[in-house]
């Protein structure tokens, strides 16, 4: 099943958005991001128990083009679903998205540059909800399992 309005409304919330230090942390919602093989998933909790998952392959994670031995390092992910649950309990709905995003950084050092993409979808939710976008309503408005 195809979400057009996630599919669209996704791609326009990064944009823009700059790849550098995460803002001052501000009450609310609660992010974090765990790599496990070549998946980054990254979690929202809100404060009414509702999670919203982002599972971002690793497409790369080495050193820019065309440098040598400086230590920084490039993550290159992609993005083609999310994952919302109820509460920390419920059991994820996936919900594949119609168009992937594929956010690029450049850090300092591998954790560095993943922490940057973490940090800028948090930050790009974070700032919709701001902006008074539900993301529980909109997800609930057209459910869909994948297994």
């Amino acid at each position: 099943m195809s979400h057009p309005r996630i599919a669209i409304m996704l791609p326009a919330l990064l944009a823009g958005c700059a790849l550098g230090p995460s803002p001052t942390a501000m009450p609310g919602p609660g992010c974090r991001a765990t790599l496990v093989g070549g998946t980054m998933t990254t979690v929202i909790d809100f404060p009414s128990g509702f999670r919203l998952e982002g599972h971002w392959l690793v497409l790369g994670l080495g050193p820019p083009d065309g440098t040598v031995g400086d230590g920084r390092m490039v993550a290159d992910l992609l993005l083609d679903n999310l994952a919302q649950a109820d509460s920390a309990n419920d059991a994820p709905t996936f919900l594949p998205l119609n168009t992937s995003l594929r956010l690029r950084a450049v850090g300092e050092n591998a954790t560095e540059a993943l922490q940057q993409v973490a940090d800028t979808w948090c930050n790009s939710i974070l700032d919709a909800t701001r902006r008074g976008i539900r993301f529980d309503r909109l997800i609930h408005a057209t459910p869909g399992r994948v297994t």
